[in-house]
């Protein structure tokens, strides 16, 4: 056995005996607590997707606030307009022009690193924040309806994915890749 397969069994073993059984738990303290109390309701099924995304898009909002979003931004833009100030006083205060260019790539180099790293930051946290709760109430809805609710798509469309049709969207094999669409054969070569 190769270091490779030991370290596959070990996150196999940690997936399976720790993190999925935490999330059917969830997902079923979820659909006690949620779904169930829905359905005694009667409410349909559309309407509770509904109600449990406007649910996920306040907790989205929830984790925003909680991450700080609007902080981070607002330190961004501080230290952004005070490395920019200073290297505008570099600037001033050098007469010779091939040193003020010197001076300005080097404060660009460094105004393009921060920003990277504010874009790359912004970015973990937007998906934090946004993607994340959605992705897990999406896995989690597949799991709690019966897989009888996208019978509709499939009785006329023939699939339970909308997705899928766009395939073929204009009913057609191929597009020409000639201007005028003629075939290939018709069309001369220069």
């Amino acid at each position: 056995m190769t270091f490779l397969h030991a370290i596959n069994r070990l996150l196999d073993q940690l997936f399976f005996g720790l993190i999925e059984p935490f999330f059917i738990l969830a997902g079923r303290v979820l659909e006690a607590a949620i779904l169930t109390p829905l359905d005694l309701l009667h409410v349909p099924q559309p309407v509770q997707v509904m109600i449990i995304a406007s649910l996920t898009g306040l907790l989205s909002l929830y984790l925003r606030r909680k991450v700080g979003l609007e902080k981070h931004e607002h330190l961004f833009r501080h230290s952004f307009a005070g490395i920019k100030k200073d290297q505008q006083i570099c600037m001033e205060a050098v007469s010779d022009d091939k040193a003020r260019e010197i001076i300005q790539q080097i404060g660009d180099n460094e105004l393009d690193a921060l920003y990277n790293n504010y874009l790359a930051r912004r970015f973990v946290e937007n998906g934090m924040a946004y993607m994340l709760p959605v992705l897990t109430v999406l896995l989690w809805l597949e799991r709690a309806f019966p897989a009888g609710t996208g019978s509709t798509l499939l009785l006329y469309m023939g699939t339970y994915f909308l997705t899928l049709l766009i395939d073929n969207l204009f009913q057609r094999s191929s597009f020409s890749s000639t201007s005028s669409g003629a075939s290939p054969e018709r069309t001369s070569s220069r």
